[in-house]
């Protein structure tokens, strides 16, 4: 299968970002796959939410109101580096509001492992 390529925006600095491709997502419809590819991050039209291969399954999250944040546990870390159960702190500005036709809550996630830079955040209800 061939990589996915895409830019994203870490922390106000324009830095290409290489999508992995690791097999992970070899059963899912070509309508999937074309609706992931077309997802950006919110507020910014053109800047990519990246591919299927940066998304984790998120299932378990809370919502802080207060402090305007999400906290999502990865549920299924899809052969990712990040293990599953690791807790993830969402800026609510980082919630994409599309309806989510992947059937669970979706994180995309760059970067290094340790310190992973939030992409968009897809529930699979309203937050």
């Amino acid at each position: 299968m061939r990589a996915f390529l895409c830019l994203a925006v870490l922390f106000g600095c324009g830095c290409a970002v290489q999508a992995r491709d690791d097999g992970q997502w070899g059963d899912v419809s070509p309508e999937i796959r074309k609706w992931f590819s077309s997802l950006t991050q919110p507020g910014h039209p053109d800047w990519s939410c990246c591919a299927d291969a940066d998304a984790y399954f998120a299932d378990e999250y809370s919502v802080d109101s207060r402090t305007e944040t999400v906290l999502a546990a990865i549920t299924d870390n899809r052969g990712h580096s990040i293990p599953v159960g690791t807790r993830i702190a969402i800026p609510f500005s980082k919630i994409n509001r599309e309806k989510n036709l992947a059937g669970h809550a979706l994180l995309f996630l760059g970067g290094m492992a340790a310190k992973p830079a939030v992409f968009c955040f897809l529930p699979n209800d309203s937050v």
